[in-house]
C-alpha cells in the first residue's frame, strides 16, 4: 500500500507517547491479556538485544476518527489528541507501560544476586504489589538489601533512580563492608548487560498514513492475526462512531435484551447481519451490502435506522420459530440471507392490514424457495442485495416475482446434495 513508511522507535519514546496518550488504542482493540511470564520474557529479549517483532501503528486525523482508550495502567485524562493508534503490538506496548512504569498487578524487578549468577534469563522476576509492600520492596533501602533493582527506574527521570546503582553500592560499602571497587565494577557490568541495551532498544515500527481506509485498516488487521483475534466489521464501526457519541456495543446489548431472539442463548443473531440490513435499507435503489458498503455507512440517524432492524429482526425471527420451524441457528439452512430478510421486514412492517399479511406470506414463501432452492450456496452478498431489491418490488406488484420464488422447481431439489452453509461474507 502506498503511503506508508518504517521507521524506528525507542523504548522510551514509546513509554512517553503512552503516558502523554499519544500513542493509544483504537476502540476494538482486544483487552490486555499477556500474563507476568510473558512480560518478563519480553523484558529478557529487548534486554538481551532479541528481535522482539515490528510494531504496527495508524497515524491518526484522517478522515475516518476512529475512537481510542490509553493503555491499561495509563489515566484516561481529558481531552487531547493521539497521534498514532496501535493497530498491532498492543499486548508488547502495554507490557512495556506496565512494567517499566511500576504499574498493573506485578513489579518487576531484576535480582541482582541471580544475575551474576545465571545470566539475565533467569534473573528478572515479577512481585505481586501487594507482596512486595509486605516485603517493602517499594523502599529503596529493602531493594538494595534484597539486590533487587526495579524496573521502573530503567528509564524514570528521577535522580534517585537515576543513580540507584551508585547508590546501592554505597549501601552495601556502608552496612555491610563491601569493597567498594569491587561491588562498583559488578554494577558498571549490570548496567552496561541490562540496562543500556534496554535504553537503546528499537522497535522497527510501520506507520500507515491518516487516510487509510477502515477496509484497508480491516484487511491489514486480519492479516497479522490470522491464528488470534478476528477484527470484525462491527469493531470498527464501533471505533469509528464512539466519537460521535454512538456507543455500538451497548446498542447491541441493549437490543439483545430488549429482542431476546437476538441473543446468544437464542438465535446468536450476529451483529454484521444487523449492519448488512441498515445497508440495504440505506441503498434501496442500488441495494448493496459488501464489507467495504458497510465500513461507509455514516452515523447520521444510525440509531432510528438500528431500532428498526433490531425490531424487524425480532419480527422476522419469530415468524420463522412460530411459522416456519425454524427453532434455533442449527435449524436455519442459511444463516446468510438474514440481512435480506432483516431489511425487508422493516418494509413490511411498514404496511398494514391485510397488505401487511400478504407481504409477510410473501417473505415466507421466498425463504421456504431460498433454503430448498440453495440459493445461498452462490455469492451471498450479490444475492442479498439482488433479493432485497427485488423483494421489494413483489411486494408491491404480485407479477413481479423475484428469481428464487420464480425458478423454483420442486421436482428439480437433490435435497441428498446440500451441502455445507455458507458464512456472512464472501
Amino acid at each position: 500500500m502506498a503511503g506508508f513508511h518504517t521507521r524506528p522507535w525507542g523504548v522510551q519514546e514509546l513509554l512517553i507517547s503512552l503516558e502523554s496518550r499519544k500513542l493509544v488504542l483504537p476502540e476494538f482493540q482486544r483487552d490486555f491479556v499477556w500474563n507476568p511470564k510473558d512480560i518478563d520474557l519480553l523484558l529478557v529479549s529487548l534486554a538481551s538485544g532479541y528481535p522482539a517483532g515490528s510494531l504496527l501503528f495508524l497515524k491518526t486525523g484522517g478522515t475516518a476518527a476512529l475512537g481510542w482508550r490509553p493503555v491499561s495502567g495509563v489515566d484516561p485524562g481529558e481531552g487531547g489528541s493521539p497521534d498514532h493508534l496501535v493497530l498491532d503490538g498492543q499486548q508488547r506496548v502495554t507490557s512495556l507501560a506496565l512494567a517499566l512504569q511500576g504499574r498493573g498487578e506485578h513489579l518487576f524487578f531484576l535480582d541482582l544476586d541471580r544475575f551474576g549468577d545465571d545470566g539475565l534469563e533467569n534473573a528478572v522476576v515479577y512481585v505481586r504489589r501487594d507482596q512486595a509492600q509486605k516485603r517493602a520492596l517499594l523502599d529503596r533501602w529493602m531493594q538494595f538489601e534484597q539486590h533487587m533493582y526495579p524496573f521502573s527506574a530503567v528509564f524514570a527521570d528521577n535522580v534517585d533512580d537515576e543513580n540507584w546503582f551508585e547508590d546501592y553500592v554505597e549501601h552495601h560499602h556502608d552496612e555491610h563492608d563491601a569493597d567498594r571497587n569491587e561491588l562498583r565494577a559488578a554494577a558498571r557490568a549490570m548496567k552496561k548487560q541490562f540496562v543500556e541495551p534496554l535504553r537503546k532498544y528499537e522497535f522497527p515500527v510501520v506507520e500507515l498514513p491518516a487516510e487509510t481506509s477502515l477496509d484497508a485498516v480491516c484487511t491489514i488487521f486480519e492479516t497479522l492475526n490470522k491464528t488470534g483475534m478476528k477484527l470484525t466489521v462491527f469493531d470498527l464501526l464501533t471505533a469509528k462512531f464512539w466519537p460521535r457519541g454512538l456507543h455500538l456495543r451497548e446498542m447491541l446489548e441493549s437490543a439483545r435484551e430488549t429482542y431476546p431472539l437476538l441473543s446468544d442463548q437464542d438465535f446468536a443473531i450476529e451483529a454484521n447481519y444487523l449492519l448488512q440490513a441498515i445497508s440495504l435499507l440505506r441503498s434501496q435503489d442500488a441495494p448493496k451490502c459488501k464489507r467495504g458498503d458497510v465500513l461507509e455507512l455514516s452515523p447520521e440517524n444510525f440509531a432510528e435506522d438500528w431500532a428498526r432492524v433490531c425490531q424487524a429482526a425480532s419480527s422476522a425471527l419469530t415468524v420463522l420459530r412460530d411459522d416456519c420451524g425454524v427453532l434455533g441457528p442449527a435449524w436455519m439452512p442459511y444463516m446468510a440471507l438474514l440481512p435480506c430478510l432483516f431489511a425487508t421486514v422493516v418494509r413490511v412492517r411498514e404496511m398494514n392490514g391485510p397488505k401487511q399479511a400478504a407481504a409477510w406470506q410473501k417473505v415466507k414463501q421466498w425463504f421456504w424457495c431460498c433454503c430448498f432452492g440453495q440459493r445461498y450456496e452462490g455469492p451471498v452478498n450479490t444475492l442479498n442485495a439482488a433479493d432485497y431489491r427485488a423483494l421489494l418490488l413483489w411486494l408491491e406488484d404480485d407479477q413481479s416475482k423475484p428469481d428464487a420464488v420464480a425458478g423454483f422447481a420442486l421436482d428439480e431439489l437433490e435435497l441428498g446434495a446440500v451441502r455445507r452453509q455458507r458464512a456472512a461474507w464472501t
